[in-house]
């Protein structure tokens, strides 16, 4: 990542309160934001899909520059709000209000979901793929970020559990998925699963999914 654009998140979010000052070094620490910015269009609408309060949002906006346009979608209405107060005014960057499960958004070049999937249930999970499978163009890029309860060693997972046990403990219970399932699910919806990654070093079981929108001559290839 820039330093500039790191030092810049860092102005935006560490004056926040302690939430967001630790919010940022968590995520700025183990998300691979490397992955994201190596694969994702660099021209068109990219998708942030459960952006909270932007983080990812801004990173991307700020990293990728003018000739893409970032939309950053989240049900919390507070959370948007505190996003664009956070943001305040940039071009190539916007937030909207909305659930996931029905984008009011035609079409796009690339989506991401960090850390979202797992807040839906299976079935909404894979409606909302089909869904990205259908908007995201030919080639497009989707992006995922998700733990796997089978992470190895164990103990990954469980930190994992008991970190977003702590940060909604109102919200239902987790639906986490094995690769396998989610490669199935990707497919399923119309990608190529190109890249799966384990972050090194990281405490909780973090897996970064990159996937390929098929063209209509791949798709083909993959009909039985």
């Amino acid at each position: 990542m820039d330093p500039a654009v790191r030092d810049d998140l860092i102005r935006m979010y560490g004056s926040r309160g302690w939430y967001h000052r630790l919010a940022l070094r968590m995520k700025l620490r183990y998300w691979a934001v490397h992955e994201f910015l190596a694969h994702l269009p660099r021209k068109g609408t990219i998708l942030d899909l459960g952006c909270g309060y932007g983080l990812m949002t801004n990173l991307l906006a700020r990293s990728m520059g003018s000739e893409v346009q970032v939309v950053g979608v989240d049900l919390d209405t507070k959370r948007i709000e505190t996003a664009r107060t956070i943001s305040g005014e940039r071009g190539n960057l916007r937030f909207e209000a909305g659930d996931v499960r029905n984008l009011d958004i035609s079409d796009c070049q690339g989506a991401i979901l960090v850390d979202v999937l797992h807040h839906l249930s299976v079935k909404d999970q894979d409606r909302l793929l089909m869904d990205l499978g259908v908007k995201i163009g030919e080639g497009g890029i989707l992006a995922v970020s998700e733990v796997d309860p089978e992470f190895r060693p164990r103990w990954h997972y469980w930190i994992s559990y008991l970190s977003d046990l702590l940060l909604y403990p109102f919200s239902e219970r987790c639906r986490f998925r094995p690769e396998r399932e989610f490669r199935r699910a990707f497919e399923a919806a119309g990608f190529t699963v190109e890249k799966v990654e384990r972050i090194p070093g990281s405490l909780v079981a973090p897996v970064i999914y990159i996937c390929r929108r098929r063209t209509a001559r791949s798709a083909g290839s993959h009909r039985p």
